[in-house]
């Protein structure tokens, strides 16, 4: 059985505040590993999403982020909404 992306990091963190180890390398590695996990998964997220818009929506997303916007933040709200919208 394959663990979900979101269990797999949490147990991680688990183990990295459980594991007893006398210089903390190991805590330090898990944690890490974990870190960079949940930041691919969002990476991840974030390209399934914009591979889903229209290269109309996609450039006004672009547009916005040359004016100054910060586009992962676009991209998070966007993704958000989404999912408001189908849970409606």
């Amino acid at each position: 059985m394959r663990s979900t992306t979101p269990i797999l990091i949490s147990a991680m963190r688990i183990l990295a505040a459980d594991i007893q180890c006398d210089d903390g390398i190991a805590n330090g590695a898990i944690h890490e590993a974990a870190d960079r996990l949940e930041e691919l998964s969002i990476s991840h997220a974030r390209y399934e999403f914009l591979r889903t818009l229209t290269p109309y929506h996609f450039g006004v997303l672009w547009t916005r982020n040359l004016r100054g916007e910060k586009f992962d933040a676009m991209v998070d709200d966007m993704i958000l909404e989404r999912a408001k919208a189908v849970k409606q």
